[in-house]
């Protein structure tokens, strides 16, 4: 239910490409949609948040960010929580 919340009010969707159409249609009319899934083949030094999502939430915007499958296991959804973690004090509170 607060997954379902949170999309339908956001004003800033990031999302991977494994991310039904279904779901980001929930996304409110006027909603900023950002992809931001990686491809196969991603360079491992690459940042593990995508730089428009930081640009965007050290702006102090809020961010809705969509995984495909177990973003924990298999969407490095722990890396991008580390990273946001990090800048705390530069931006605002985030959950996972």
């Amino acid at each position: 239910m607060r997954a379902h919340r949170l999309l339908t009010t956001a004003t800033i969707v990031a999302y991977d490409e494994l991310v039904a159409p279904a779901i980001l249609a929930l996304a409110p009319p006027g909603a900023e949609l950002v992809p931001v899934g990686r491809r196969r083949g991603t360079s491992p030094e690459a940042p593990s948040i995508h730089p428009r999502v930081l640009e965007l939430a050290l702006e102090g915007r809020d961010v809705v960010r969509l995984k495909g499958g177990d973003p924990m296991i298999f969407g490095r959804g722990g890396e991008e929580a580390e990273q946001l973690a990090a800048l705390r004090s530069r931006s605002r509170s985030f959950r996972a």
